[in-house]
């Protein structure tokens, strides 16, 4: 493993992972409003920086993109980059003045007055990419996207207009720094006619994407738990039954393993449509073991074990 100093303490690094990640790893803080873990590096903030030296002049790097080498020193708070970082809080603050993320970061960094580069006024989009990029990576939908320029630049839908990529899944709401994302749950939407109006039950509303979903109603229990649109898609698209997605996660029967009964042959966890299932060590052998969290309660499992030792919550107490 190469070993790298940072901030004058030497330490042993992974493989693969850049100085932000062994920063973390070892209680050092370094600012960042671009980076998540479950995203690739991207270094559009520029809040990471660092200062490096490698065998010559130090330079300034995103610590976030920058991968560990063998003698690499790293310094993270020297007074030029904290000039670095004052600049681009600067911006930030210029031209989203209203975001409590970027306010405390002004606070933090000694900033007191808005400078007055922009005549934007109140813009949250602090434009870091995450919720785009979620959409992309994770969610693999692709329904959002930058869309001009300079100034000008903003997160939006192709045209837009209301996205039939967007599968209403709420990921770019809960990823943004800011909170700029508007995702509302409406429990009894209308749609409204001229001199009349229709209820169209519960809706899950994405005004930023100019986008409305309904949202499929638990036929056990009658509560809205989650947009259709997307069950049905991934539904089609592992050939599950019709009826797969009738129930809420709080009224399905969670299968459970009888670790005495399993024979760790596997068909279940190769048959869980959804990956809820994975093998784990008991006694030098396989058993399986089903993540509940996970679970939607479909008993495929149960259908495949071919020696019953899979069985639903209510037949345990048999």
């Amino acid at each position: 493993m190469p070993t790298i100093t940072i901030n004058g303490k030497k330490i042993e690094a992974p493989e693969n992972v850049t100085i932000l990640e062994v920063a973390r790893e070892n209680g050092i803080f370094i600012p960042t409003l671009c980076h998540n873990d479950c995203l690739a590096p991207y270094g559009g903030c520029r809040l990471c920086v660092v200062e490096i030296t490698l065998g010559g002049k130090p330079t300034v790097e995103t610590s976030c993109t920058y991968p560990v080498e063998e003698g690499l020193v790293v310094k993270t708070d020297t007074e030029r980059i904290k000039r670095a970082r004052r600049v681009i809080i600067g911006l930030l603050l210029d031209r989203s003045p209203k975001p409590v993320v970027i306010q405390d970061l002004a606070l933090e960094y000694g900033i007191t007055e808005r400078p007055t580069r922009f005549a934007i006024e109140n813009e949250h989009c602090i434009r870091c990419g995450l919720c785009v990029r979620a959409c992309r990576e994770i969610v693999q939908a692709r329904a959002i996207s930058f869309a001009g320029m300079g100034f000008e630049r903003k997160v939006t839908t192709p045209f837009n207009e209301s996205s039939s990529d967007c599968i209403g899944c709420g990921t770019c709401e809960l990823i943004c720094p800011t909170r700029v994302i508007d995702m509302r749950d409406l429990p009894d939407a209308q749609e409204h006619t001229p001199g009349d109006h229709e209820s169209i039950g519960p809706v899950r509303s994405l005004d930023n994407w100019n986008t409305e979903f309904k949202v499929k109603v638990c036929k056990e229990c009658g509560n809205p738990f989650y947009p259709a649109q997307p069950l049905e898609k991934f539904r089609q698209a592992q050939n599950l039954q019709p009826e797969f997605f009738d129930t809420c996660p709080s009224c399905r029967v969670t299968p459970r393993v009888d670790e005495e009964l399993c024979v760790g042959c596997m068909g279940c966890a190769v048959n869980c449509p959804i990956g809820a299932i994975m093998m784990k060590e008991k006694e030098e052998e396989q058993r399986a073991n089903i993540y509940r969290e996970i679970c939607t309660g479909c008993h495929y499992c149960v259908d495949k074990c071919v020696v019953g030792a899979i069985k639903l919550e209510e037949q345990n107490h048999v």
